[in-house]
């Protein structure tokens, strides 16, 4: 009696080279870039909360809410780089500048409040568009039954809310 044929090994999934250069990548721009990297972290620290806590695998929160938040911590990033890349006295001016916090987070709670807000508003939006359809729909009935008569249904009752007969 033959052996069941067994099924070939699935072939092993390698890392992708993306992976393995930020691996490479991200020790150096720490030592090189220190103060700007930890600027970066304590800045983006909303963003790494909504990646962490949305348990969804397309991490929307996380894109919603790190938009923001990098457009808010880029211009501060990019003067560090260029200006003062030493961690006294520009990282510390930095992170003592309650502007500067403010517009990070405060972009964050932006980040969140589109992400919670616009979903309510695009079901909201879609139920009006749908309820003025339904209207426009419901006057060419009646313009139909005004024009050829309540035959138009075929036997079947006309609908409550359309008038059968002419006004006349």
């Amino acid at each position: 009696m033959a052996k069941p044929a067994r099924p070939a090994p699935a072939a092993k999934r390698r890392g992708s080279g993306l992976g393995v250069l930020g691996w490479l990548i991200a020790p150096a721009l720490l030592f090189v870039a220190a103060p700007v990297t930890s600027l970066v972290i304590v800045g983006m620290l909303p963003t790494i909360v909504a990646a962490i806590t949305d348990r969804r695998a397309e991490k929307y929160s996380a894109y919603c809410v790190g938009g923001f938040n990098l457009a808010a911590v880029f211009p501060y990033a990019l003067y560090l780089l260029l200006h003062e890349n030493s961690i006294r006295p520009g990282l510390t001016r930095m992170l003592g500048d309650p502007i500067a916090w403010f517009a990070w987070y405060g972009a964050a709670a932006v980040g969140w409040g589109v992400y919670s807000w616009i979903p309510q508003m695009t079901v909201y939006f879609s139920d009006m568009r749908e309820r003025v359809r339904l209207t426009a729909l419901k006057k060419r009935q009646q313009a139909l039954v005004d024009e050829w008569g309540a035959e138009i249904f075929s036997g079947k009752e006309a609908p409550a809310d359309i008038v059968t007969e002419k006004a006349g």
